[in-house]
């Protein structure tokens, strides 16, 4: 039987990074679904999709932000 204290780093990293890398799989495929629905139904840029989610931390003012915004909004996706 192995004793807890003995684990390599490898064995503990392991779960923290399928966490990590299914919460990046998720948001990704939240991001798809939002962009292609609202741009193929509705006409609305996938750019406008991320100033709104910025919207939340900058307001109104993200909708005149341009690609900053934008950014702030990508970010802000895989943030929360």
């Amino acid at each position: 039987m192995p004793i807890l204290s003995g684990r390599s780093t490898s064995t503990v990293a392991r779960p923290a990074m399928v966490l990590i890398g299914g919460a990046v799989f998720v948001g990704t495929l939240d991001l798809v679904f939002a962009c292609g629905y609202w741009w193929l139904l509705h006409d609305v840029p996938p750019a406008r999709i991320f100033q709104v989610i910025a919207s939340g931390m900058l307001g109104r003012r993200s909708f005149d932000g341009g690609l900053a915004s934008a950014s702030l909004g990508l970010l802000l996706q895989f943030a929360i």
